[in-house]
């Protein structure tokens, strides 16, 4: 659990990289700042326990990694599996993609059980057709889709 006493307060710099519906920002450089320059006119951001819950789902897709996703547009095959196994390594956050026969495609972020980063115990899975079953939800404009490592299966077909 988070605290006050535990967080530090950083500025970054970085260029954001977009992909039709997600943006990410890829820091260049990051720096501790005092807690005196940090901005405190930002609005404020909806406590995860907000999100508005769909339910229980099961769905087929792909895993990938949001930053391989934003700037592979999105790939396909060897290199988008290797690529996402590195940036789910490096704990960048993985999505769940979705694509339909016309091209079209939904994703969701995949976060733990109890909402908690998910990462490196799902890279097995990475770029490769699978089931997972979850919690699916709304958070802010997200899609977030709670889930565990026993509750992926991977699928013969794509």
């Amino acid at each position: 659990p988070n605290s006050e006493a535990n967080m530090a307060y950083v500025r970054v710099t970085g260029y954001p990289v977009f992909n039709r519906m997600h943006a990410l920002l890829n820091v260049t450089d990051m720096e501790t700042v005092p807690p005196l320059s940090v901005r405190t006119d930002l609005p404020e951001v909806p406590a995860f326990e907000d999100r508005y819950v769909y339910g229980t789902v099961s769905l087929d897709g792909e895993i990938v990694s949001a930053a391989c996703f934003a700037s592979m547009n999105p790939g396909f095959g060897k290199a988008q599996r290797a690529s996402t196994i590195r940036s789910l390594d490096s704990r960048i956050p993985p999505l769940l993609l979705i694509r339909a026969n016309n091209g079209d495609f939904i994703s969701l972020w995949i976060v733990g059980e109890e909402g908690t980063p998910i990462g490196t115990e799902i890279s097995e899975w990475a770029g490769r057709p699978v089931t997972i079953k979850g919690e699916a939800s709304m958070w802010m404009d997200k899609l977030i889709l709670r889930t565990r490592k026993e509750w992926i299966n991977e699928r013969n077909e794509p």
